[in-house]
Parts: C-alpha cells; sequence; structure tokens
C-alpha cells in the first residue's frame, strides 16, 4: 500500500471528523465520522464518494471564503498548523469543535480534523428565544449567522439562538456573522 493510502487509513475510524485537500483546496478523502456527521446532521448525500474532487471553497459561504482560503494557503506556504474553534449545534444539542488543519510532510495536501470539544443539550436561557417579528428586518428577511447558526434580533443587533430557525429555517434567510464568529457583530 502507498503511504498516502495508509495515512488515511490512519484517519478512517478516528472519532473526528476528517477530511483532506489537495493544493487546490479540493476534497480528495473524508473519514467514516464524515458520512456519520452528515447522515445524522441533515447532510444525507454528502457521504462519500460524493464530496471528492469539490472544491471547499465552493460549498462554504462567502463571508467565510477568505477566512478559510487564507487559513489554508498560510498552512500550506509555512507548514505552521492552524486551530480554529467553531460552533456547529443543532436545534437541541449545543455542539464546539476545534479544527486543526495540518499539511502533509511533502506539502502536497492539508488534513483538517474536526474534534468535538463540547456537546450538552442547550441551556433553558438558549432556547428560551422565539421566532419572532424582532427577528424581521423591513424586507421580512432573517439574517442568521453563517457559522454558529444564531439570528439577529434586528431593533438592538444582538445574536440569539431561534432553535425553531435552526430546524426549520425561514424562507427569506440572508446569511451573515455573529460578534462571536468574526469579532465584529455587523452581518
Amino acid at each position: 500500500m502507498d503511504p498516502l493510502n495508509q495515512f488515511f487509513l490512519d484517519f478512517e475510524h478516528d472519532p473526528a471528523v476528517v477530511f483532506s485537500l489537495d493544493r487546490s483546496l479540493r476534497i480528495v478523502y473524508c473519514n467514516a465520522a464524515w458520512d456519520a456527521f452528515a447522515r445524522e446532521n441533515g447532510g444525507s448525500g454528502w457521504e462519500r464518494p460524493r464530496p471528492y474532487g469539490i472544491s471547499l471553497l465552493d460549498v462554504i459561504p462567502d463571508r467565510l471564503k477568505t477566512l478559510y482560503q487564507t487559513a489554508y494557503r498560510q498552512v500550506l506556504l509555512s507548514g505552521t498548523s492552524w486551530v480554529h474553534h467553531y460552533e456547529c449545534s443543532s436545534p437541541v444539542v449545543y455542539r464546539m469543535f476545534r479544527m486543526t488543519v495540518n499539511r502533509s510532510r511533502g506539502g502536497d495536501f492539508l488534513t483538517v480534523i474536526n474534534s468535538l470539544v463540547a456537546e450538552k443539550a442547550h441551556s433553558p436561557e438558549r432556547t428560551a428565544a422565539l421566532a419572532s417579528s424582532a427577528h424581521r428586518g423591513p424586507d421580512d428577511s432573517v439574517t442568521m449567522c453563517s457559522v454558529c447558526r444564531r439570528t439577529l434580533r434586528v431593533a438592538d443587533r444582538a445574536w440569539e439562538w431561534v432553535p425553531e430557525f435552526v430546524k426549520t429555517p425561514p424562507q427569506s434567510l440572508v446569511h451573515g456573522l455573529c460578534d462571536s464568529c468574526t469579532g465584529s457583530g455587523t452581518p
């Protein structure tokens, strides 16, 4: 077996969601945890081999492309790992992940390891927000963070978790980025 296939096999049964990208940031490998996560979180149809050959930049929301492209290219150039924490919760379960991006020894690809850091039921305070007109802009649109899926409350520009919108996104959904995911608070 060639060293590259052996490298991928080492991640096949890792509980973390692992995928690898070539130098053009196309997906060349996903592990079994990728398939399981896709099935369990509404991504049925994204199991292997469907993602192979797809550019990661084609499936990342526009507002996040620069962040990921810059970080991944820096890892390819420098060989220095990049670590990024992000929320990926469901309507009923809070989940925090740590993404670690490493360059292969030969520099030909990146391996992205998404390790679960925390998983628990949402707190009652977090699930208290109900979908309401407070979340709708003048054109009836609802702004949701592309990363953590918090929803913007229009009047005070505060972001809050609205389980109903995560479970069933509104027709007039607009993607933005919340303070936690960008530090700026601007959608």
